[in-house]
This record gives C-alpha cells, sequence and structure tokens, in this order.
C-alpha cells in the first residue's frame, strides 16, 4: 500500500509525477487499457506501466525484495498488463510475486554486494515485469523465454542475438529509436533528465 500512496501523491503533486502522466496520456495511441494512477486517465498498457513505475519510485520509498536492493513494487507491468487483460486478482498476484522471485534472483546472482554498476529498478526490474507479464499473457515457456531475452535487450541490449543470429539483433536499432522519441516526447512535457 505504501507504493499506491507514493504513486498517488508524487503524480497528484510532483512536477515529475505530472508531466510523465501527461506523457502516457498524450502518447498512449488513443487506447484506454489501463490506469494512470494518480489521474485516473485511461491509455495504452505499455503507457501506463511507465507512467505508474516512475509514480511508484517518486521518493524511493518503496519496498525492498528479501536479499536484495531493488524496489520491486515500482516494476508495475504486471499490474497494467492484468487491467488491461481484465485478469482476476489471484491472477496478478500470482504475477506479481514471480516478478519479485525474478527480479531478487537476478539481482542477488549478477549484482557484487559491494558494487552497484548499474541502477537496480532499471536493469533487473525489467526482467521482474517481464517474467510477470509473461504470466499475465499466459505465456508458455518457449514464449516466457524469449520474453525475458527481449526484457534483457531492453535494458541496454545483449550480444546473445548476434551470436545465436536472432531477431533480438535487429531489434536493437528500433528500440535506440523508440527511446530517442519517447525521450524527445517526455522533455516536450516538461520531464527533466
Amino acid at each position: 500500500f505504501r507504493s499506491l500512496g507514493e504513486s498517488l501523491f508524487v503524480g497528484a503533486t510532483k512536477p515529475w509525477g505530472r508531466s510523465v502522466a501527461e506523457f502516457a496520456a498524450a502518447y498512449g495511441g488513443g487506447q484506454p487499457e489501463a490506469t494512470i494512477i494518480a489521474s485516473g486517465r485511461k491509455t495504452m498498457a505499455s503507457r501506463a506501466a511507465l507512467a505508474n513505475g516512475t509514480m511508484a519510485l517518486g521518493f524511493e520509498y518503496a519496498d525492498f525484495g528479501a536479499g536484495s536492493r531493488p524496489y520491486p513494487f515500482a516494476v508495475t507491468g504486471p499490474l497494467v498488463l492484468a487491467e488491461a487483460e481484465k485478469r482476476s486478482g489471484a491472477d496478478l498476484v500470482v504475477a506479481i510475486v514471480i516478478g519479485y522471485e525474478v527480479m531478487a534472483r537476478t539481482t542477488r546472482a549478477m549484482l557484487p554486494k559491494d558494487l552497484t554498476p548499474f541502477y537496480v529498478p532499471a536493469l533487473y526490474g525489467t526482467l521482474g515485469s517481464s517474467a510477470g507479464c509473461a504470466r499475465v499473457l499466459g505465456l508458455d515457456g518457449a514464449q516466457t523465454t524469449a520474453a525475458l531475452g527481449l526484457g534483457a535487450a531492453f535494458t541496454g541490449g545483449t550480444f546473445q542475438g548476434h551470436e545465436e543470429g536472432s531477431w533480438q539483433r535487429s531489434l536493437n536499432g528500433g528500440m535506440a529509436s523508440e527511446r530517442g522519441v519517447t525521450a524527445a516526447q517526455l522533455a516536450r512535457t516538461g520531464f527533466k533528465a
């Protein structure tokens, strides 16, 4: 509940919360799939996830995973996707638990205790959100593996696609282009870097 309260507070009172909510609503393609916390407006699920995750991490008062340093509830992908897919509360809880587990376990496995080279929620949170969202969508094992591999690519790119000749290699150009457009559109709303 603390993360929800933080999201409501940041979305209603802080310029970055209002700015990202404005961006999500304006550039959501008119798709009323999921709710932007604090504003109640609807947009496409991926934009709602961006806005809600930004608000949930607005002051970094979020929860910690056992034995790890991420803020798992700030990774709200399963939440908005469950709403968009009209899933039950039980499905949502299982997806969030899966997201927490993947995020915490990859953090513990990959991050040295005395070194934080990357921002944990951005890096390992993408993997946790990918796993939780895969559950919400009912993906099979091969599709879940693909979702996790693509999630890893979304954190900055991997060379696995080069080694395997997979589609993910080509996706890197598209992701860079999408991020550039998103960055410029966010800046237009007043969001600061």
